[in-house]
């Protein structure tokens, strides 16, 4: 599978917010969230059905999905980041026009229940996208400067290596002393698909048990050897 790298953010350039899954139940931490985007210089436009409610959803399936595909065709839009995570998204999957995506390759960022739909859009397309904060549940609630400034830094910035720093005032801790093991796709087992790995390198390996001490490996998964060290952004 070739991978798909969406183009880099610029400013002046518009973002999209959508709702895959839950609806903000909170509206100022929605136009905070916008507003705090804006202020870097971006335009914002929301989604039709971004703040519909049925159920626990942002809309019905039918309604999420023509935002999601009306987000990724718009040529305006360089960039979608969605509102908030919650529930519901993988109810959409089945009727995702990945085809469409695939034609219009863009920066995608979600994180918690949109996990699902980055995985499939990934597995179905190739697309990179970003595992990050959103708009109503992350900026909408509190920013600052160091926090806004570094998430656009991702998503402007090109070079191989990208250093975040801890603000001044702040130290750097260990919370859990230990090691972290990084390793790619060529680890699968034969049997296994990335789904498996992930649920093995998860539940981690033990060691140590003579000491009633037991070490867990938390291991990341990156893409394939010949494009893990490349950019995220499309040349």
């Amino acid at each position: 599978m070739d991978i798909l790298k969406p183009n880099k953010l610029v400013p002046g350039d518009t973002i999209a917010v959508v709702s895959p899954a839950s609806p903000s139940l909170t509206p100022n931490h929605m136009e905070r969230g916008i507003e705090a985007f804006q202020q870097m210089g971006y335009r914002v436009v929301t989604s039709q059905h971004v703040h519909y409610r049925h159920l626990l959803f942002a809309g019905d399936e039918k309604a999420r999905v023509s935002d999601i595909h009306a987000a990724f065709q718009d040529k305006s839009v360089q960039a979608i980041i969605c509102a908030r995570g919650g529930c519901g998204t993988a109810q959409i999957l089945p009727h995702i026009d990945f085809s469409l995506i695939a034609k219009n390759p863009k920066i995608f960022v979600g994180y918690s229940d949109i996990t699902a739909l980055q995985t499939a859009i990934f597995n179905a397309t190739g697309l990179v996208s970003f595992y990050g904060p959103m708009v109503a549940s992350d900026f909408g609630k509190s920013h600052n400067r160091y926090k806004i400034k570094n998430f656009f830094k991702i998503l402007t910035e090109t070079q191989q290596t990208i250093e975040l720093k801890n603000p001044p005032s702040k130290k750097m801790i260990t919370l859990y002393p230990g090691g972290a093991e990084a390793v790619s796709y060529t680890h699968l087992r034969a049997h296994e698909t990335p789904e498996h790995l992930v649920c093995r390198l998860l539940l981690g390996k033990k060691n140590n048990t003579n000491n009633n001490n037991t070490q867990h490996t938390l291991s990341l998964i990156h893409t394939p050897r010949n494009i893990s060290h490349h950019p995220l952004f499309s040349p």
